[in-house]
């Protein structure tokens, strides 16, 4: 009874730790948020190349078709992939993978 009471509260005791510790916020940061930063803080802006687009507030309603309890539709159904990658093709988009998905590609070709 004695360990079962002594691990519950050194379980709580890691649980309030972890919750209780929180990333530091600027003021200025936070008053960018929803101007130049999205609400949850990510850049607003699409990157120089155009294959990320500007956030504009994401899906705002319901795709055509949905029912409440079915399953969500795909909302982009008309969007085809411009690409794909892989091992045979690794060298051509190196710049566009981090260092770890090329070494999945090249651990893991198929």
């Amino acid at each position: 009874m004695k360990t079962i009471l002594s691990r519950i509260g050194v379980a709580m005791l890691f649980t309030f730790v972890a919750t209780s510790a929180s990333a530091a916020i600027s003021t200025e940061e936070i008053a960018r948020l929803g101007k130049d930063l999205t609400p949850l803080g990510a850049e607003r802006a699409g990157n120089a190349a155009g294959s990320i687009p500007e956030w504009k507030g994401g899906i705002t309603s319901p795709p055509a078709g949905y029912k409440v309890g079915d399953h969500h539709p795909d909302p982009y159904p008309g969007d085809k992939p411009l690409f794909t990658i892989t091992r045979a093709n690794l060298d051509k988009h190196r710049g566009k993978l981090s260092a770890g998905l090329q070494k999945m590609l090249e651990l893991y070709p198929t």
